[in-house]
C-alpha cells in the first residue's frame, strides 16, 4: 500500500468508517488569530491541574509593559485566573491564564471528555486507622522540601543526547524541518475585546485611553 492510498476516517460503528477528506477539514478549521477572547475569571484554587496541558510564558508586546503588569497584579492579588479562547494551528483552544511567580502563564486546557477517570480511581479513607495515618504523616514530614524543579533531571534524555553527540562525528547532519511559530497574543486586546462584548464601562475607558494615547503620539 502506498502513502497515497492512506485516507483519514472516523469510526462511527464497529468496523464502519466515514472517510474524511483533508480539504473538508481545511474548510471548517478556524483561522489562526492574533487575538483571544477572555471569557471569565475563576478562582485559581478551583482549577484541577488535571485539566492543564501545555504551558507557555506570556510576555508583553511593544509598549505593553504597564498594562501587562497591571493585569498581572490584579490577578495575583485577587487569586483569580482567566479562561480564554484562541485559535492557533487551525484549531480552537480553551486556555487558562494564571499569574505565575514573575509574570503570566498560559496553559492549553483539556476538555472534560478528554479527561477519563477510571471507576477504580478513588481512595477509601474509611480503611485507615489513626495510628497508620500518623505514621504516614511522619513519612511525609521526613521527606518535606521546598519545590525546586532544578533539583531533578531527565537522565534518559541525557543518555540519548550523549549517544547523539557520539554519533555526530563523521555523520551527515540533517537540518530539522521548519517549525510553525504560534501567533503572538495581545492579552490586553483580549481583555478589552471581552469587556466590549459584555458592554462593561471599563471597556469604554480602555478604548478612550488608547485613543488619547494614539492622538498624543500623532501630535508629537
Amino acid at each position: 500500500m502506498s502513502r497515497e492510498d492512506i485516507v483519514k476516517g472516523f469510526q462511527y460503528e464497529k468496523d464502519q468508517y466515514v472517510v474524511i477528506d483533508p480539504e473538508e477539514l481545511k474548510k471548517i478549521a478556524p483561522p489562526t488569530a492574533k487575538l483571544m477572547e477572555v471569557l471569565e475569571f475563576v478562582d485559581a484554587k478551583s482549577i484541577d491541574p488535571v485539566f492543564l496541558d501545555s504551558s507557555y510564558y506570556l510576555k508583553p508586546g511593544d509598549g505593553g509593559d504597564k498594562p501587562y503588569s497591571l493585569l498581572y497584579a490584579a490577578m495575583k492579588n485577587s487569586g483569580f485566573s482567566a479562561i480564554a479562547q484562541l485559535a492557533m494551528h487551525n484549531r480552537e483552544h480553551t486556555v487558562i491564564i494564571r499569574a505565575g511567580g514573575r509574570g503570566m502563564v498560559l496553559h492549553t486546557m483539556f476538555y472534560p471528555d478528554e479527561v477519563k477517570e477510571d471507576a477504580e480511581y478513588r481512595a477509601d479513607t474509611a480503611l485507615i486507622a489513626d495510628k497508620e495515618l500518623k505514621l504516614a504523616k511522619m513519612l511525609v514530614d521526613s521527606l518535606a522540601a521546598k519545590f525546586n524543579p532544578a533539583a531533578f533531571k531527565d537522565s534518559y534524555r541525557e543518555r540519548v543526547e550523549a549517544m547523539i553527540q557520539a554519533k555526530i562525528k563523521g555523520r551527515k547532519v540533517v537540518a530539522s524541518p521548519t517549525v510553525k511559530i504560534a501567533p503572538v497574543i495581545d492579552i490586553m486586546e483580549a481583555l478589552q475585546r471581552s469587556l466590549e462584548k459584555r458592554k462593561l464601562p471599563a471597556a469604554k475607558a480602555l478604548t478612550a485611553k488608547k485613543t488619547a494615547v494614539k492622538k498624543k503620539s500623532t501630535a508629537a
